[in-house]
């Protein structure tokens, strides 16, 4: 009986699609989520063997350190990077804590 109810019911998504028509999402968007997923990577690689300060995770990455602090930021703010400490320099030091994002 089961099978019959949800068979004649609608999903969320196939109302919106009628409603308002499928939007496929920018080229543009694409490339930046799939950029923000490899560089999630690099980032996850780098950490995999202790912390590391931003100027040591961007030199691995071979990214700039001003680029590097917006997604070691992203990162922070979703829990899966986190602050362990500071360095000599009173830089932060990150570690690697998991994949929610």
């Amino acid at each position: 009986m089961e099978v019959n109810i949800l068979s004649r019911k609608k999903l969320t998504v196939d109302i919106l699609r009628e409603r308002v028509g499928y939007i496929a999402p920018s080229e543009e968007l694409l490339v930046i989520s799939r950029r923000f997923s490899d560089i999630k990577k690099s980032i996850r690689n780098a950490l995999l063997d202790g912390p590391k300060s931003a100027p040591e995770i961007a030199k691995l990455v071979n990214m700039d350190t001003y680029k590097l602090s917006w997604f070691l930021a992203t990162l922070l703010r979703h829990g899966v990077v986190r602050i362990a400490g500071k360095d000599d320099e009173d830089r932060y030091i990150f570690e690697w804590v998991g994949e929610e994002l």
